[in-house]
């Protein structure tokens, strides 16, 4: 997946089954893999894969199922 996701002009649906196979592979990590990844690009200096890699991290975040805090600390 990392060799694909290395063409930056990915259409919006390989990008959304890439953050998908990201969960898949990494569950609640996914967020910290894409955001390693972004790192490294940044570090490197390719801007289009840094923020490819960005878009990734935001997308797995927003798959990957809120924890409610509303009833944390509330254990009698």
């Amino acid at each position: 997946m990392i060799a694909a996701m290395m063409k930056t002009n990915l259409k919006d649906s390989e990008i959304v089954r890439s953050a998908t196979q990201l969960v898949k592979r990494h569950g609640r990590d996914a967020v910290i893999v894409a955001e390693m990844h972004a790192e490294e690009l940044l570090g490197l200096g390719d801007m289009d894969g840094y923020r490819l890699w960005k878009r990734l991290a935001m997308l797995v975040d927003g798959l990957l199922p809120q924890e409610n805090t509303a009833n944390r600390g509330l254990l009698h």
